[in-house]
């Protein structure tokens, strides 16, 4: 329970984009998929949700989510018309409805995509929600971004926070929003001295009166926010795709938070974790663009298991080619799973991390470099096929394109797995402090390691 997310806006990136990006960070055995469902039209009354049933609607936008395997909601996600949305697990003083009851975060991550052609949208489609319905397992901050804006919103129980977002953003499991917000629940803070959480009105702060700081990982969540906060802070104006990609990689190196040892034996989380059975499951990148047509508007750059032992691979919506095998998954090892291959690789690497992380990830810096360098020159492309009106060519190049790098990627991935499981056999070992917890971890899913 260790997410983070962040968005730059377009006065803060080199090229004029919008970035958005979350690493979802789950149990070391819980598999994310990544599912796709297309614009649709629905004649059904209901949808089943993860617990509870509420009302469909009539027509669902296309979207693209990362999904916890037993969630019918996502992590994060991005739509067609360019909205993309992540949550934090934050814990406030109202009550949480027990697991099996209510609505999820993730939950309301999917509705609010499926349903909004905006971020504002969005966020008024979530606050409709917790209005109606209690939330579960815990509450939720989220990040809610489009090509053009980008909003906070803070939830306690149906009370609840928003800020409209200048410049740089970044959320994790705690409150962010204090004094200072442009819209919020109308009995927010009367609610607060109902309850005598506060004795005026002009004591009260959002982010500490409601918190229930008796929960750990909603102090422990203080160290990931400032570390994200100064890391966009620090290249404010000039922040781009790479940089971002280096952020959801950090390991605290040269703070007072750095592994003391090998960077995946931490006593800290870090922006990538790799904590007691707690990991990063996934990571998300989003690259918007103020663009009319859904393939120049988004490019969703989509990461499986480890940031540092893993690689980002471009994935776009408008109805193009989504590999096979994302979507498949669950808490036991299968190897025709995209995200059990990439864990596997993290879990071989994890065993002796000190000299296996550098070799595996100067190859998928290697093959990212690549990637970004051909969806720049891609770009241009599509946009003269587009003034050309060759919409059949220009959609079939998406797909060559994703088809074949994503074929690439499977294939750079299986060939070193097979030679992470050479070197171990061969390399000295260290005493690694999360060995018993990987070998554990890996037997409970039936993961074979060496």
């Amino acid at each position: 329970m260790y997410c983070d997310v962040l968005v730059a806006l377009r006065n803060s990136t080199r090229d004029n984009s919008i970035i958005f990006a979350k690493n979802s960070d789950r149990d070391m055995n819980e598999c994310q998929q990544i599912r796709y469902f297309p614009h649709l039209i629905h004649k059904e009354k209901l949808i089943k949700c993860t617990f509870i049933e509420i009302l469909q609607v009539s027509e669902t936008y296309e979207v693209l989510l990362f999904c916890p395997y037993w969630l019918w909601g996502a992590e994060m996600g991005v739509n067609e018309c360019g909205v993309t949305i992540g949550n934090v697990a934050v814990r406030s003083k109202e009550i949480i409805m027990e697991r099996g009851k209510g609505l999820t975060g993730m939950d309301m991550i999917r509705i609010a995509l499926e349903r909004s052609p905006s971020a504002y949208d969005a966020m008024r489609i979530i606050i409709n929600l917790i209005q109606k319905y209690p939330q579960s397992l815990y509450h939720n901050s989220f990040i809610i971004a489009d090509t053009k804006e980008a909003w906070v919103l803070e939830t306690a129980g149906k009370y609840w926070v928003a800020k409209k977002v200048k410049d740089v953003y970044s959320i994790s499991n705690t409150y962010t929003i204090e004094c200072e917000w442009d819209e919020a629940h109308p009995e927010l803070i009367k609610h607060a001295l109902d309850m005598k959480w506060c004795n005026s009105e002009e004591e009260f702060n959002f982010a500490k009166i409601y918190a229930d700081f008796n929960v750990e990982y909603m102090k422990k969540a203080q160290i990931r926010l400032k570390r994200t906060r100064n890391l966009l802070e620090e290249k404010k104006g000039s922040i781009d795709l790479k940089y971002v990609m280096k952020i959801m990689r950090d390991h605290g190196v040269n703070t007072l938070i750095e592994p003391r040892w090998s960077r995946n034996e931490q006593f800290f989380n870090t922006i990538c974790v790799h904590r007691e059975r707690g990991e990063t499951a996934a990571s998300m990148i989003v690259e918007l663009f103020d663009e009319e047509n859904v393939l120049l508007k988004t490019t969703c750059w989509a990461l499986l298991s480890s940031p540092c032992t893993s690689v980002y691979f471009p994935l776009f919506l408008g109805g193009t080619y989504i590999p096979e095998g994302l979507n498949f998954g669950s808490n036991v090892y299968d190897e025709k799973s995209i995200w059990w291959l990439f864990e596997k690789i993290q879990r071989l690497v994890d065993l002796n991390y000190k000299p296996l992380a550098p070799i595996v990830r100067s190859i998928w810096d290697y093959i990212e470099e690549i990637e970004i360098s051909k969806v720049k020159l891609l770009r241009l492309k599509l946009r003269s096929l587009l003034n050309e009106n060759k919409f059949e060519l220009f959609r079939n190049t998406i797909n060559d394109f994703v088809r074949n790098n994503f074929e690439r990627i499977l294939t750079i991935a299986r060939e070193i797995e097979e030679i992470i499981i050479q070197l171990n056999k061969i390399l000295p070992k260290y005493y690694n402090l999360r060995k018993d917890i990987i070998l554990k971890a890996s037997e409970e899913a039936n993961l074979p390691l060496p």
